[in-house]
């Protein structure tokens, strides 16, 4: 398979995403089950069970996408649709932008969408206004990419990253 400069189609994007969910929650339920002790350890009335389930959903996220760009720009679904990850020279990420594209990433699909919601539910919006609100966001970063040239996510700008397409060699 020979590597292009040409940003990978949205529908590949989304197919791709909608795999990589799967496996993140495999990965989410395994830490989960690792930050259980925690909560036997604290007070029911403490936040530092929530705090520490957190940090460890955020830790495994960081291992299983920093482990797979760092070593071929692609998660599994990435290769099964043919998407590697690069930088604006098309060359794997360094560990630096991993870390950055990783904490943008995170910040627009997990953090602003969680304060969105929990901020909503304080207020008394019932769950599924709350709900869209919180989506609206993750309909931002997407969003973006219809909008920009180069057809990537906000995270992918604001890290300086890409998501490129991988042709296929034709077979002899």
């Amino acid at each position: 398979m020979s590597v292009t400069s040409t940003p990978a189609p949205f529908i590949r994007r989304l197919f791709s995403m909608i795999y990589e969910s799967l496996l993140v929650t495999a990965v989410s339920l395994v830490a989960l089950l690792i930050s259980v002790p925690f909560t036997y350890v604290f007070p029911s009335s403490s936040m530092v069970p929530q705090v520490i389930s957190g940090l460890i959903l955020c830790l495994a996220w960081g291992i299983y996408f920093g482990l797979s760009w760092a070593k071929s720009g692609q998660t599994l679904p990435m290769k099964v649709w043919r998407i590697r990850l690069v930088d604006h020279r098309d060359q794997l990420l360094s560990k630096p932008h991993i870390v950055i594209r990783l904490a943008w990433m995170l910040t627009f699909m997990v953090g602003i969408p969680a304060v969105a919601y929990m901020a909503a539910r304080s207020k008394g919006l019932p769950s599924l206004t709350s709900f869209y609100l919180a989506t609206f966001w993750w309909i931002l970063t997407w969003g973006y990419a219809f909008l920009n040239r180069d057809k990537q996510f906000l995270h992918d700008k604001l890290a300086g990253t890409r998501q490129i397409l991988i042709e296929k060699t034709p077979r002899k």
